[in-house]
């Protein structure tokens, strides 16, 4: 979740940061939820992070 109090208050540029960072941190958690054939976990939370 993201805090809408604190997003009011900051730049754009900043919140960009956050909704990044909190995608890198919680997508591949979600991911690994679901089994996808011919899907590479690894390798996309590395390519995602680069």
């Amino acid at each position: 979740m993201l805090d809408f109090d604190l997003f009011m208050k900051i730049e754009q540029e900043d919140r960009n940061k956050i909704v990044f960072d909190k995608l890198v941190e919680e997508e591949p958690l979600i991911i690994k939820k679901y089994k996808f054939e011919d899907f590479d976990l690894e390798n996309f939370t590395n390519d995602w992070t680069s």
